[in-house]
């Protein structure tokens, strides 16, 4: 009667690994799984534990109760593919858990996605901090102008619309222009809707899951999206963010994303083999073919966060949202040559000569000033 009942359940733990019930391609899995388990948590968590380290510092040295925005969303971030590897290394493990488990990592996506938004608009300037204030005692235009800052005409004019995956093709049909402020907007929630969508359906799968409905729900048009907004972000921003390598950060969170989307996709127009009748119905393989892609995606691009993600962005992000200007500032920087940096900005009456009266490190920061008119560069030299 037991087996009859848990007969259409995907198998568990015990079932699964205990009692030696997975079928031969399993142990493939699980060896594969877990070297690419292994080589992202080698790989990204030292780079976390090194920006929690920073951020700590960061906080103690400028007397705040809590850590600054910057780094804590720098090694959230970072955390995104531990968080995804782990979530399909134990539904290899264990298949029971795989709905909840994608519901996990699907809330853990959107949040880091979300985050990143929020990062690159650290990094430009933009979200001063009165900005949600003004926003109460102003209209939509005030805030709209002050939520953003910065210069977006920086660089030359690009075909940002036109990009992958839905307008690639018709390239040359676009004229090349600066991103406006409007059209920023329109990205960012092309971008933040799936940040809402994701979860949700991954939700109501799950609730499907538990009522025995195998009826799979297509909602890829969220995702695919995401992805153009994305890209439409990248190439848009490109020379305002030129400064700290845009093109690494949005390949690891790209890479990351379509590693989740393409598996679940291209599963489902793919036949298994499975035996008539078997707990491992076409379902419990599709989903483990999945995972182990995923974790082979997240191996190799482990290595991207660690390349792309350091504390010098972090820095810098944190004092362009501090004063609502592009600041780059050197990943090697100490802090005593970042409090220098700070009181140097704080003057209003700052020129080039202030470096030689600094012993700092050497660093270069942009400032921008916030009516737009008076664009400076700076570069401190140590002694």
């Amino acid at each position: 009667m037991h087996n009859k009942t848990c007969s259409h359940l995907p198998p568990g733990f015990k079932y699964h690994v205990l009692n030696g019930n997975a079928p031969d391609i399993f142990y493939w899995f699980w060896a594969i799984g877990g070297v690419c388990w292994i080589t992202v948590l080698c790989v990204v968590v030292p780079q976390i534990l090194k920006l929690r380290r920073d951020g700590v510092e960061f906080r103690n040295r400028s007397k705040d109760m809590f850590m600054a925005k910057a780094f804590q969303i720098g090694f959230q971030v970072c955390c995104y593919p531990v968080v995804l590897s782990t979530c399909k290394f134990i539904v290899l493990l264990s298949p029971s858990f795989m709905f909840q488990l994608e519901f996990i990592a699907s809330c853990y996506e959107a949040y880091s996605i979300f985050l990143f938004t929020q990062f690159l608009i650290m990094l430009m300037g933009g979200h001063k901090k009165s900005a949600f204030l003004e926003s109460l005692t102003h209209n939509w235009d005030n805030w709209v102008s002050n939520l953003l800052t910065l210069d977006l005409k920086k660089g030359p004019p690009v075909k940002y619309w036109t990009s992958f995956p839905l307008a690639c093709c018709c390239r040359c049909l676009e004229i090349p222009k600066h991103m406006t402020h409007t059209h920023f907007l329109i990205i960012y929630n092309l971008i933040l809707q799936f940040c809402v969508t994701a979860p949700f359906w991954s939700f109501v799968m799950l609730l499907k899951d538990t009522r025995g409905d195998r009826e799979p729900i297509h909602w890829s048009n969220c995702a695919v999206c995401c992805i153009y907004g994305l890209f439409v972000l990248m190439r848009g921003t490109m020379g305002v963010l030129s400064p700290y390598n845009p093109r690494g950060k949005f390949f690891s969170i790209q890479s990351l994303f379509l590693s989740t989307i393409v598996p679940n996709d291209v599963m489902l127009y793919l036949k298994v083999s499975v035996k008539k009748g078997h707990r491992y119905d076409e379902r419990v393989m599709r989903e483990a073919w999945s995972c182990i892609i995923t974790l082979v995606f997240c191996g190799f691009i482990s290595f991207a966060y660690r390349r792309f993600w350091h504390r010098g962005d972090c820095r810098s992000a944190q004092i362009s949202f501090e004063r609502g200007s592009i600041i780059e500032v050197s990943s090697s920087m100490s802090f005593s040559g970042y409090d220098n940096m700070r009181g140097a900005y704080d003057n209003p009456n700052w020129d080039e000569s202030l470096g030689h009266a600094h012993h700092t490190e050497s660093v270069s920061f942009h400032a921008v000033a916030e009516d737009g008119k008076n664009n400076q560069l700076l570069k401190l030299y140590s002694s």
